[in-house]
């Protein structure tokens, strides 16, 4: 499994890029949206392969998620 952690639309490109070109193996792109005021909402997303999951998240959400982890907590204190 191959995670990609992207913050920009130049970065979100390349993952989808490099993971299309990649052995069929599953590859997880994590899109922080929130960075440059973007949405997945505004791509098709319909043609890529299914061993390729795209989730859009906002840094804010994510730390809330994180804090609330057992991870989270032993990192936060």
């Amino acid at each position: 499994m191959n995670l990609y952690v992207c913050s920009t639309v130049r970065h979100l490109l390349f993952a989808l890029c490099r993971a299309s070109q990649s052995a069929p193996e599953q590859h997880h792109i994590l899109f922080f949206a929130d960075y440059q005021g973007v949405s997945l909402g505004d791509w098709n997303l319909a043609g890529i392969p299914q061993n390729i999951h795209v989730v859009e998240m906002t840094r804010a959400g994510f730390r809330r998620r994180l804090e609330g982890s057992f991870a989270g907590r032993l990192s936060y204190q």
